[in-house]
């Protein structure tokens, strides 16, 4: 059963297990903040984005909709792109994991959403209700879809960009839910506000720099992934 959202807001301020949905890391993973400093090359070209795309400093968020680790996470993740604003973007690759059954029914809504432009207000509800057919109709009905468009891209368009998110996940070896990518610094499971808040300052500074030099704003995530790492490797 999947704890309700206001429980998962209670234990927000509770030490959080270093452990995801799908257990811990692989031996010698860096689980955060951000080990040995590597920088990871994830594409995020057709995923959802929370934020704009000429922000600062990018977190791509590996989320499972059943994972209550995730849940731990948005709290958390609202709470950052409520202080930096537009310096900050949240892209969201979709990665249901095989053992929650309604994970991935509930992504598919959440891409289904996202081509009606509404997929902020209905990702967020799917992390506090009921992920049961019948509620992921009411949460799009509730949220003013065009359900018959709904049901169309449910079954063609959110179905592509779904395989696009899960083989964006297995190219780079994300070994579960949550993991984030903070302008390529790897980050594992669920881990307290101040963790999240120091690396992206580190990486805003970085980004400031590169503004300064000349690089454009949209071009940021770019210039900053550009030749970093394709797949998680031990130890960095």
């Amino acid at each position: 059963m999947r704890c309700p959202y206001v429980a998962i807001l209670a234990l927000a301020s509770a030490p959080l297990p270093l452990a995801g949905c799908n257990g811990p890391p692989p031996p010698g993973a860096a689980v955060g903040p951000a080990a040995k400093g590597a920088i990871y090359d994830v594409p995020v070209d057709g995923l959802p984005s929370l934020g704009e795309e000429g922000a600062l400093v990018t977190i791509v968020q590996f989320t499972d909709y059943e994972c209550v680790y995730c849940g731990y996470a948005e709290p958390t993740l609202a709470q950052l792109r409520l202080k930096y604003g537009d310096d900050l973007r949240v892209v969201v690759a979709e990665r249901p994991m095989p053992f929650h059954h309604r994970a991935r029914p509930a992504a598919l809504a959440a891409l289904a959403a996202d081509r009606q432009g509404h997929f902020d207000t209905v990702h967020a509800r799917l992390f506090r209700g009921s992920l049961e057919d019948a509620a992921i109709r009411r949460a799009a009905e509730d949220d003013g879809l065009d359900m018959a468009k709904f049901a169309t891209d449910v079954a063609g368009p959110a179905a592509a960009a779904l395989a696009r998110a899960e083989q964006v996940g297995s190219d780079l070896g994300v070994p579960g839910t949550p993991a984030f990518f903070i302008n390529g610094r790897m980050l594992v499971g669920p881990h307290p506000y101040e963790t999240f808040a120091g690396i992206v300052e580190e990486r805003m500074a970085a980004a400031r720099r590169l503004v300064a030099s000349g690089v454009r704003r949209q071009d940021v995530y770019r210039t900053t992934v550009g030749g970093g790492l394709h797949k998680i490797v031990e130890g960095c």
